[in-house]
């Protein structure tokens, strides 16, 4: 018969590996990009980024505004030749009205081609910068073999301690796993301890009664710590 118990132990052994080893992953990361020529690079793209974002949202407003003023020319189009319209004067006004907006929107259509011009410019600038950035952080990477050649063990450990940890949860009822997730957090992620030779937690240290240590001992149910109530487990 399984032992609930024994089990999420085994889970967390394999959950602090893995919490290990991904933080490992992360400092690596950070210590091949801290080096000077990715800072520089990085600053750059950063830089091109602030450029371009402004030029984007003036392109999208002019868009809008350029869409707005065909739409009020064509309204006044069709309002025109409608023959809703009859009088001289207010035909003469709608001409000039209509007349007002062409101009209104071919100076909007010079000014979002320039825009566009610019945008493109930028976005290519922001492109180059990136793909720099991408090429001095490969040579960092080619100048830190060391670390590369400990990435790749450590990336492979993780999907074998993936497999394991899939093999481990299947025999697990649900409850038990949610109970042990949502200890994690609140007990830096270590809810499971083991009762030790001396009836004491392997976590707070604090000596379990002999009645408790027997229980734990003898019994397949979960029971925890008199203490830091972590889920105790004899081994």
């Amino acid at each position: 018969m399984m032992n609930a118990g024994k089990t999420l132990y085994e889970l967390q052994q394999i959950d602090l590996t893995l919490r290990k080893n991904k933080q490992r992953l992360q400092a690596i990361a950070g210590e091949l990009a801290n080096h000077a020529p990715v800072k520089r690079a990085q600053k750059v793209v950063k830089t091109a980024g602030i450029k371009l974002k402004p030029l984007q949202s003036e392109m999208r407003d002019l868009e809008l505004q350029v869409q707005s003023t065909e739409q009020k020319r064509k309204s006044s189009e069709q309002h025109l030749y409608s023959g809703a319209v009859s009088n001289p004067k207010e035909l003469q006004d709608i001409e000039q009205n209509i007349a007002s907006l062409k101009r209104w929107q071919s100076e909007l259509e010079d000014k979002q081609l320039e825009l566009m011009m610019a945008v493109e410019s930028a976005g290519e600038a922001l492109h180059l910068a990136e793909e720099a950035l991408q090429t001095v952080m490969n040579k960092a990477a080619a100048s830190n073999q060391d670390l590369l050649s400990e990435k790749e063990t450590l990336e492979s450990d993780i999907i074998k301690l993936n497999a394991q940890r899939e093999t481990v949860t299947v025999q697990l009822e649900q409850s038990h796993l949610d109970l042990y997730q949502g200890m994690q957090a609140d007990m830096a992620f270590r809810p499971i301890a083991t009762l030790n030779d001396e009836r004491t937690c392997s976590t707070c240290g604090v000596q379990q009664t002999t009645i408790h240590a027997q229980a734990i001992r003898q019994s397949d149910d979960l029971m925890r710590c008199a203490s830091c109530n972590r889920i105790l487990i004899a081994i």
